[in-house]
C-alpha cells in the first residue's frame, strides 16, 4: 500500500487499478480545506469520544439537536468538504451533550477518482477530524440513549 502526504492528510493507494492523480489531488485539497472552515461545529465524521475511552464517529445530525455515533462505515468526502456516511446507526443521543476537546484525529473517507461517479472507482485516504467529548452531565442514562 502505497502514501502520499498532503499536508492535513494523506490519499492511500490501496487499489493497484488506481493511481491518485493530480486531479485527485487537488479535489482532496478544495474539499478537506472546506470541511475545516467548519471544524468548530459538529460535522458528519467526527470523532465523538464515549464515556469508557471508546472513539465514535458522528454518522447523522437531526434537525432537532439529536445526533448518532457508530463504530464503523464508509465515509464518502463530497463537494464542499461534507461527508456521508453509509452503515449501520446507534442510538440518537443530545447534540448539546458533545463537547470540544481542541483535538483531532485522523479518520478513513473516499472519493470518486478524477471525479468521475462509477463502480470500482475509489481514491482512499484519511483527513484530520475533530474530536468531541460526550458529556453525559444533566442527563439520564435513558435520555443519554434515546430511549425518552
Amino acid at each position: 500500500m502505497e502514501t502520499s502526504e498532503l499536508g492535513a492528510g494523506r490519499l492511500v493507494h490501496d487499489d493497484p487499478r488506481i493511481e491518485a492523480s493530480d486531479k485527485d489531488r487537488d479535489i482532496y485539497r478544495r474539499r478537506v480545506a472546506a470541511y475545516q472552515e467548519r471544524r468548530d461545529t459538529v460535522q458528519v465524521g467526527d470523532y465523538a469520544l464515549v464515556p469508557g475511552g471508546t472513539y465514535k464517529r458522528v454518522c447523522h445530525l437531526y434537525d432537532d439537536g439529536g445526533v448518532q455515533l457508530t463504530r464503523c462505515g464508509s465515509w464518502h468526502l463530497g463537494e464542499g468538504g461534507h461527508l456521508s456516511f453509509s452503515g449501520g446507526l446507534d442510538p440518537v443521543i443530545p447534540q448539546s451533550s458533545l463537547r470540544p476537546t481542541g483535538e483531532t484525529k485522523d479518520g478513513d473517507m473516499w472519493f470518486f477518482h478524477n471525479g468521475e461517479w462509477c463502480a470500482e472507482n475509489a481514491v482512499h485516504g484519511v483527513m484530520p477530524l475533530t474530536v468531541w467529548r460526550v458529556d453525559t452531565t444533566g442527563f439520564t442514562e435513558r435520555q443519554m440513549w434515546g430511549i425518552e
